[in-house]
């Protein structure tokens, strides 16, 4: 049960269909005043006029949790209703990434795109705070490389497919049981994309895909067949997809003359696997090369910044 029924009443105000005419005009900027426990309530209404994203910005992070969640309430758990996370990392720190703040963040910034053709009833909208939109992430060119369908009738080498997912960040593990991990076995993949609920199973017959269907991680059973299904990277720091040439003007900058002789040697050591394609085992060091976009990148131009 949702309250979005209520959302006509407000689109019949005089001063909501004014801000509404203004919008549509495309004009730069518009203010509107309103309580602050409306606003959920006014943004729902405004997506289903308006029919753009929108990325609504708070200060801190329990607010933007707070506007999430109420937002809910108003549109319904299944409407396109996301919050951008915060990351927990800065370069430099040699810490492992927390996979599902990242899983977070690349859901979001693919439903901003809307690369994911199977669920587009209404645009999305997306709450951020101020923390989680100046931090780094993917180009949205690179995103928009990585990103794939895997389609039932579809011709692909499976030891390529397999390859190229690597290269996107996933990890081989013997069972599929968390996103952001594949394993083979014979002719069958299963990967776990970000993008999903439930992996998915792929079977092959030579380098025809026969079948794609969910199943479920825990009895490893098949939950449902589908046609094709949008497989997301599973890291935000791909350095198999950046361009060769930035990242070593970038490395040619990099300042090493306080380290020891011990940590400039891991340095190259790591930046030589980088170059080659290969993640080193704290990819997050390295976020500054190959992170170079922001979320409002992301935004597209029809959209409305709040």
């Amino acid at each position: 049960m949702t309250l979005a029924g209520l959302f006509p009443l407000l689109s019949q105000s005089t001063q909501h269909q004014g801000l509404l005419e203004r919008l549509k005009l495309g004009q730069a900027s518009e203010q509107a005043v309103l309580l602050d426990s409306a606003l959920p309530y006014w943004i729902g209404a405004l997506r289903n006029d308006l029919r753009a994203p929108i990325l609504v910005l708070v200060p801190r992070p329990d607010k933007a949790r707070r506007v999430y969640e109420d937002l809910l309430v108003w549109c319904g758990e299944d409407s396109e209703v996301y919050q951008l996370p915060e990351g927990e990392m800065l370069p430099f720190e040699r810490l492992m990434a927390n996979d599902a703040t990242t899983h977070g963040r690349i859901r979001v910034l693919a439903a901003l795109l809307k690369l994911d053709e199977n669920k587009r009833q209404l645009p999305p909208i997306v709450v951020a705070s101020l923390a989680a939109i100046s931090q780094k992430t993917l180009s949205k060119e690179t995103l928009q490389d990585a990103c794939h369908y895997i389609t039932v009738g579809q011709h692909v080498n499976l030891g390529n497919l397999m390859e190229r997912w690597q290269r996107m960040g996933y990890r081989v593990e013997r069972a599929v049981e968390i996103p952001g991990t594949v394993s083979r076995r014979g002719g069958i993949l299963d990967i776990y994309s970000p993008g999903s609920q439930l992996p998915v199973r792929v079977e092959f017959v030579g380098d025809i895909i026969e079948s794609v269907r969910f199943f479920d991680p825990a009895s490893q059973r098949s939950v449902k067949p589908v046609q094709r299904v949008l497989i997301l990277p599973a890291q935000a720091a791909l350095p198999a997809f950046a361009p060769q040439e930035e990242v070593l003007e970038l490395y040619s900058q990099l300042d090493t003359s306080n380290c020891t002789a011990t940590t400039r040697e891991r340095i190259k050591e790591e930046m030589t696997l980088l170059r080659a394609g290969h993640a080193p085992e704290e990819p997050g060091f390295y976020s500054g090369f190959f992170c170079r976009g922001t979320p409002l990148d992301f935004l597209h131009q029809d959209g409305l910044l709040v």
